[in-house]
């Protein structure tokens, strides 16, 4: 491994590229769930899944799982052993295929799980229950009998399709290559470090590719982040890759290797650094030196001594705002208290848990507490009270910054915007002529009086009106809807309900509402009402997006609290209505823009505006420039106490990148730190996604400038914000044809457009997909972000 590392920092490359170049652009990998009965098991699970791994090594019980049962009910001799957790065949033969229905109930085909046997079992049990698992379709068994069973090992493949992985403690060739070569497994899981290092587990991996055998690289136990990255570097440019164990080190441990892998989701990457990438820092890896691991504790609770033996478990930081913690706890005597206290042994106390006795060490239960006063960065320490001796087990804690009981309406969800401003002549609005569809109040007309880049799909709306353009491909009269008609507002909200999004922000324009021409407000206003009357019909949620571009400089605040008041709330009783959206129990309301060096508005005045909204219990989201962070380009360099102030940020990011590859870095340069940031500062974090853009018709512009790539565009975004946590999305637009970013449907192909008037189709980049394509893909968008699929590169929305 040494030498491979020096060889790449000589070729100034990352090792995978010496070993033949990437084959994939991250590596997956699973974690371990575990707990002491199916209840725990899911929870862990879930745990999982929400961190976006799509494979989990799943086990219940003790360690190996499902066949523990405790001395006291086993039939043993008195002491010492009655006091021991024993293991029973029988019983792990009928838990672990009970184990995997109820899994595969709960969470479906989605998620691939793996199990350990760890040779616990008879030959003849190991077959037995291999057949059994077969209708759970496992990613593989691991260890089902000892590696020197061979012969018991032919009988295991011609009695069961269930895949089989061993190898982790192999040293030598001839460990390895008789169960390759007949082809008696299916993943071979030495350890890089144990079985000789880079070359001689790429000769393996060479072995299997000719017989079908998969890798996957054994990483749990006494590992280090060095035989990790030799790993990964191996897994990036192996053909017949299959799946990577992961170490989950402690961070304090991982500062002592910079250069380290990194995990995102449920894939893990390298460091692009030459060599293995990885570094030693020597000071910080001295210090590792007193963080010794006592076997005497592997079953044991950490005994507590306040004065000599400090047993605490420490985090860097603790969510701002953080109102709850779970721990997972196992007590064989009375249990104790967890004290959260701050910065020190004896620093602010910001909450408890109770831990009873749960009847042994590893007797597993998951225990809350309440969390106050946790705002700013703390270092956190779980002070252990309650006695003297050993109190209990602790397996691991989290925090949490939802609302009790709560959580709400935005916080995990997909909204769009919704601009409902097109108007047709003859559809009664008080504008009375055609807006946004046209450049003046006339009719659409071809060539120089067309002002949207798509056209719609108009199969499904009831009321249509004509333009002056000429019959579609298909010889259908050319008409467009309004958004002023009720009838066309249910059927974009029944979509909404129908392809599984969740609500929308409505776009008010505050230059509307604070001038009058053209009876613009009254407009706007019955639009407002429409989209309520429909989203209490097909129960979506919906909130108010005031956006400020184009107001009035000198009275822009006040125009916006004016019309809060005296329009949203006393006329139009929007935040009334049982659809409007809250989170947290507080009414929700955007104002986008603020922060924009090209938009109206000092620090002082927006600071005012949300100081004004939040002293009404009101939720404020600010759609804020895409460099808020770093106040520069986009972004004012004084507005960083104000984007503080808010309880989400939601940066634009239409048009700030154009390729899959711009959004990858994107993701790096923007939304990781921004993500960190708003997690440190205590606000929530709701990213635009988008599926494209153009408005070469508006502007003269270049046509499919910002190409959709058939959906994986769009995907690729989501996609990015999953695999770093993000479950909150905002997507522009819903129904915005005008700049081309519309989710809504739309003409799929020449046929559906005008055929004397240039419009942008679906099929642009040479692959056919149907009108309500995007709004399924946004379908699939959120569910990936709920978890109800699992985290994938490539979307799963078939194009037709």
């Amino acid at each position: 491994m040494a030498l491979w590392d020096i060889k790449g920092k000589e070729a100034n490359l990352p090792v995978y590229q010496l070993l033949g170049g990437a084959c994939r652009a991250a590596v997956p990998c699973y974690g371990h769930a575990g707990g002491a009965d199916i209840s725990e098991l899911k929870e862990d699970v879930s745990r999982f899944m929400e961190e976006g791994y799509t494979v989990i090594r799943v086990q219940m019980g003790g360690y190996g799982g499902g066949g523990f049962i405790s001395g006291k009910e086993a039939n043993l001799p008195r002491e010492p052993w009655s006091s021991r957790p024993v293991f029973d065949e029988h019983a792990y033969l009928h838990a672990i295929p009970d184990m995997f229905e109820k899994l595969r109930l709960e969470f479906g085909n989605g998620i691939q799980f793996t199990h350990d046997v760890h040779e616990h079992l008879s030959p003849i049990h190991a077959i037995q229950l291999s057949k059994r698992l077969e209708p759970y379709h496992l990613f593989f068994l691991e260890d089902a009998l000892a590696p020197e069973q061979i012969g018991w090992y032919r009988q295991l493949r011609q009695q069961s399709a269930t895949p089989q992985a061993v190898g982790e403690l192999f040293v030598n060739p001839q460990e390895w290559t008789g169960l390759i070569q007949e082809k008696l497994i299916d993943f071979i899981r030495v350890r890089v470090s144990k079985a000789g290092g880079i070359s001689a587990c790429r000769k393996i991996a060479t072995l299997g590719e000719a017989y079908g055998v998969r890798t996957a690289w054994q990483e749990g136990g006494e590992n280090d982040p060095v035989n990790q990255a030799a790993a990964v570097h191996l897994d990036m440019a192996l053909w017949n890759f299959g799946i990577q164990e992961i170490n989950h080190f402690k961070s304090h441990e991982l500062e002592a290797f910079p250069g380290h892998v990194v995990r995102e989701g449920g894939y893990l990457y390298p460091s692009e650094k030459p060599g293995l990438g990885i570094d030693l820092d020597e000071v910080k890896a001295k210090s590792l030196l007193n963080d010794s691991w006592d076997p005497n504790k592997y079953y044991r609770p950490y005994p507590l001594d306040p004065i000599s033996k400090r047993q605490n478990c420490w985090a860097p930081f603790i969510p701002i705002g953080a109102n709850s913690i779970d721990v997972r706890v196992a007590s064989n005597n009375s249990g104790g208290t967890i004290e959260v206290r701050l910065d020190s042994l004896n620093g602010t106390l910001a909450g408890t848990v109770a831990v009873p006795g749960t009847g042994g060490w590893q007797s597993w239960q998951t225990k809350s507490g309440s969390i106050s006063g946790a705002t700013g960065v703390h270092t956190v320490y779980l002070k252990f009270t309650g006695g003297t001796g050993n109190l209990f087990n602790l397996l691991w804690f989290k925090f949490s910054a939802s609302a009790a009981g709560g959580g709400g309406d935005v916080v995990g969800k997909l909204y769009a915007g919704y601009q409902g401003w097109f108007n047709a002549a003859g559809d009664g609005s008080p504008n009375g002529g055609w807006v946004h569809w046209s450049k003046n109040s006339s009719a659409p007309s071809a060539n120089n009086n067309v002002n949207f880049e798509l056209y719609p799909d108009l199969r499904e709306y009831s009321k249509l009106y004509q333009t002056s353009l000429a019959n579609l491909g298909n010889g259908s009269p050319a008409k467009l809807f309004s958004s002023y008609d009720q009838e066309t507002v249910n059927k974009h909200f029944e979509w909404m309900q129908t392809y599984n999004i969740d609500g929308a922000a409505l776009q008010r324009f505050g230059a509307d509402e604070s001038d009058t021409p053209n009876n613009w407000k009254s407009n706007r206003d019955s639009v407002a009402v429409k989209v309520k009357n429909a989203a209490e019909a097909y129960n979506r949620k919906f909130y108010v997006m005031y956006d400020i571009t184009g107001m009035n400089a000198s009275n822009w605040v006040q125009a916006v609290k004016h019309d809060w008041t005296t329009n949203v709330v006393n006329n139009m009783h929007l935040p009334s209505s049982s659809a409007y959206a809250k989170q947290n129990g507080k009414m929700v309301v955007c104002i986008w823009g603020i922060g924009f060096t090209d938009r109206p508005g000092t620090a002082a005045e927006a600071a005012d505006l949300i100081s004004w909204f939040k002293n009404q219990g009101i939720y404020v989201i600010g759609g804020v420039p895409t460099y808020w962070r770093t106040g520069n380009n986009d972004s004012r360099s004084d507005f960083m106490n104000v984007y503080k102030s808010l309880d989400m940020i939601s940066p634009w990011s239409v048009a700030r990148f154009g390729t899959i590859q711009q959004a990858d870095s994107f993701k790096t340069n923007q939304l990781q730190p921004d993500l960190t940031f708003t997690q440190q500062n205590g606000v929530d974090y709701q990213p635009v996604i988008w599926p494209g853009s153009a408005w070469s018709n508006m502007t003269g512009g270049p046509r499919n400038e910002n190409p959709r790539l058939h959906g994986d565009f769009m995907w690729r975004q989501a996609y990015n914000l999953k695999s770093i946590g993000i479950n909150t999305g905002y997507i522009a637009m819903f129904d915005e044809y005008d700049e081309g970013t519309a989710i809504a449907k739309m003409a799929e192909n020449s046929s559906m457009i005008p055929t004397n008037q240039y419009f942008l189709t679906l099929d642009a980049d040479g692959v056919a997909v149907s009108s309500d394509f995007y709004l399924r893909l946004a379908g699939d968008i959120n569910r990936m972000f709920k978890n109800q699929i699992p985290l994938t590169a490539n979307h799963p929305t078939s194009h037709q």
